[in-house]
Order: structure tokens, then C-alpha cells, then sequence
């Protein structure tokens, strides 16, 4: 038997991306329970793995900044999980 992990996931609107679509510079916008080191990862609608990266976060509101410029046009998610093993998702359009 494996050991088994609970997994909280958050509501798409507690993320918010902006602007969207975007074609240079997204900001995401989302709050955390806890801080510490998180991981997110962009992923276009085919899987692959746009970004891949650790990011300081502070316990309550959270802003960060991207650069998208050398994505290709399309649709990608995000995918934020915390310390505390919240998976906090959106999707946006690079235009």
C-alpha cells in the first residue's frame, strides 16, 4: 500500500489573471492559508510544461508577474500547489 495525500483544491475564482488574454505579461493574483515555498507550472492544452518554478508566498494575498511573450498563441493553465497541499488552478489565452 502507498501512503495516501489529501488534496484541497481551490476554486478557480480564487485566482485571478490578468490581463486575459494576454500577449506579453500576466499577473496572478491568488491567496494562501499558509506561506512558504510553493510550485507553479504552466502547462499548454497539449500537457507540456511551459514553466516549471518555485515561488515565495505570504500567507493571505500573493501577486506575481510572468512574461509569456515567447509562448506561442493559445490557451495554458496554471497550476499553484502550496506547502500545505492546496492545488490552486486558472487557464489563460496568450493572444
Amino acid at each position: 500500500y502507498s501512503n495516501i495525500a489529501a488534496v484541497n483544491n481551490i476554486p478557480k475564482s480564487s485566482m485571478v489573471i490578468s490581463p486575459n488574454p494576454a500577449s506579453n505579461l500576466i499577473n496572478v493574483n491568488f491567496l494562501s492559508s499558509t506561506g512558504g515555498a510553493a510550485s507553479m507550472s504552466i502547462f499548454s492544452t497539449s500537457g507540456a510544461i511551459m514553466k516549471n518554478v518555485r515561488i515565495p508566498l505570504n500567507n493571505g494575498d500573493n501577486n506575481l508577474q510572468y512574461d509569456i511573450s515567447n509562448f506561442a498563441k493559445g490557451m495554458y493553465y496554471i497550476v499553484i500547489t502550496t506547502p500545505d497541499k492546496q492545488v490552486i488552478t486558472n487557464n489563460f489565452l496568450k493572444q
